[in-house]
């Protein structure tokens, strides 16, 4: 107990046991590459998929900005990507990443990565010409002194469930 919290060790065997029973019936995912439209020469990663899946919201890595593209389903096929960073706000700083879509596509989750390197939990909501309001930080409930980086709305949007490394 010197040297290792109790609890902490506890939760990671039940975190191991957890993964036993898990293994038990294995998830198969099958991949696809979503073709030219939405994939190029930058690396594209961390994409976020609305309920509905109508939207999907990705960061991409180009060489002058770390950006955050936005496309809709039209016909079945993916729309060309819009970088939503203007829409947003922000600038060309890094750090911001889509952590999720609301069912209807409407809302955005975004992680940014403050300048203490603190995250914090943004949110920006889809107006009526298919751009995005300016991003808001959450409020002092979800957003403290640590470290918050994702959250998701519940498909009824009356719960956000988010990560945090406060204490308990």
């Amino acid at each position: 107990t010197k040297v290792y919290n109790p609890d902490v060790v506890n939760l990671q065997i039940q975190s191991c046991l957890n993964a036993k029973e898990l293994m038990k019936t294995p998830l198969y995912i099958r991949k696809q590459n979503l073709g030219n439209v939405i994939n190029d020469e930058y690396p594209d990663l961390n994409p976020v998929v609305s309920g509905d899946q109508n939207y999907m919201v990705y960061n991409r890595l180009t060489a002058f900005q770390e950006a955050l593209f936005c496309v809709k389903k039209v016909n079945g096929k993916w729309s060309n990507p819009v970088n939503i960073i203007p829409d947003l706000g922000l600038g060309q700083e890094e750090g911001n990443y889509a952590t999720s879509l609301s069912k209807d596509g409407k809302e955005l989750y975004i992680y940014r990565r403050e300048l203490d390197y603190d995250g914090n939990i943004y949110v920006t909501k889809k107006l009526s010409d298919d751009r995005w309001s300016n991003i808001v930080k959450l409020n002092e409930n979800i957003n403290t002194k640590y470290w918050e980086s994702h959250a998701t709305i519940s498909h009824d949007g009356k719960k956000l469930y988010f990560t945090s490394n406060r204490k308990d």
